[in-house]
């Protein structure tokens, strides 16, 4: 459902290899209970502030300040 909205809202611009690794992770989501989707989307945010710090070349185990 996700990345269908995320296709219809100009996520065309995602590559295939991106759409094919979506696609498992969405289902996942849709499959679980309300209370763990925010666990798995909190997990999610903080990956991505991770990947952020190390493409920034900052040490991704240190405190953000």
């Amino acid at each position: 459902m996700y990345l269908q909205y995320k296709l219809a809202k100009g996520g065309n611009n995602m590559s295939e290899k991106e759409k094919t690794a979506a696609k498992p992770l969405v289902k996942a989501f849709e499959a679980l209970p309300e209370h763990k989707k925010e666990v798995l989307v909190a997990y999610a945010e903080g990956m991505a502030a991770m990947a952020q710090r190390i493409k920034l070349g900052k040490d991704p185990d240190e405190r953000a300040s």
